[in-house]
């Protein structure tokens, strides 16, 4: 398996370096949506830069992606995704607990210099056992200690 700068490459086949972050509220968990709602319900996640660990870029996505503040982040797991034969991406997933006061409900402009800059994300509290993630994102989520254990739909 040899790294590169975005990936690693195993076997002939590009694997990009993302990292996405569970942020709950008690038993609710903040999802975010697009003003077009094709993308779904997700999480803040995204690449990882080549400059970072997968925390650093945990901690980065949620920033340029939400006003969510934490204290401690928790290591979830790993997932690998394929898309094509070629390509394919290696996930790192967080988890936090929100800091308390944090609102229910806001939007957000993304910053940062990605393709969702200047995009307006709409956040929203949800349960975890409502099976709403996008892009199997929530394949994880039933390792958030002691959450109740959530259902997911496999897309």
């Amino acid at each position: 398996m040899q790294q590169g700068l975005h990936g690693v490459f195993n076997g002939g086949n590009m694997r990009e370096q993302k990292a996405a972050i569970h942020i709950t509220k008690g038993e609710q968990l903040y999802v975010f949506r697009h003003a077009d709602p094709e993308p779904g319900f997700q999480v803040p996640k995204g690449s990882i830069q080549s400059w970072e660990t997968p925390l650093q870029a945990a901690v980065r996505e949620v920033c340029e992606e939400s006003v969510l503040r934490f204290e401690h982040l928790h290591f979830l797991g790993e997932i690998q995704m394929t898309h094509t034969s070629r390509y394919g991406e290696h996930w790192r997933v967080f988890w936090a607990e929100a800091l308390e006061g944090t609102s229910e409900a806001f939007e957000h402009k993304v910053t940062g210099e990605g393709e969702d800059r200047r995009t307006t994300f709409f956040y929203l509290l949800t349960p975890l056992t409502a099976p709403i993630l996008d892009w199997n994102m929530g394949v994880l989520q039933h390792r958030i200690p002691g959450k109740t254990t959530a259902k997911f739909v496999e897309l």
